[in-house]
């Protein structure tokens, strides 16, 4: 990563951290299929960290991508325990093994924003792509 394009993180952090998040009209609660639990373990299992699922918000917000803190992303954790998927990425559309919501349960896991080494020990990075 270059210096620039970690200040640029940092900023969109940072921002995202003061501006806070409004969820998308349209956006429901979501009840977690069965699948999400067999993906928590597995997060949970390559992370070495653990939660309880069942203390997580659930929201879905429609189409492809959605607005948060000044990009577009797929998935967003927040503090406490919401997470909330575009229904692209909550019901798996594009077929990446469900991607964004293993990602964004290692949010709830690691209870932060940013992404810290397990994100890679657990190839839950994607370059170059926000959300």
């Amino acid at each position: 990563m270059t210096h620039r394009s970690a200040w640029r993180w940092v900023v969109i952090l940072v921002v995202g951290c003061v501006e806070g998040f409004s969820p998308p009209d349209g956006t429901t609660r979501l009840n977690p299929p069965p699948v999400y639990g067999d993906l928590w373990r597995a997060v949970e299992s390559c992370s070495g960290w653990s939660g309880d699922i069942a203390l997580v918000r659930w929201y879905l917000v429609p189409g492809e991508r959605f607005s948060c803190n000044g990009a577009f992303c797929n998935g967003l954790w927040e503090s406490p325990h919401n997470i909330y998927l575009s229904d692209v990425a909550a019901h798996d559309l594009d077929g990446d093994n469900y991607f964004t919501v293993r990602h964004e349960i290692l949010h709830e896991l690691v209870r932060q924003p940013g992404h810290p080494p397990v994100f890679s020990q657990c190839h839950l990075l994607r370059p170059g792509r926000t959300g």
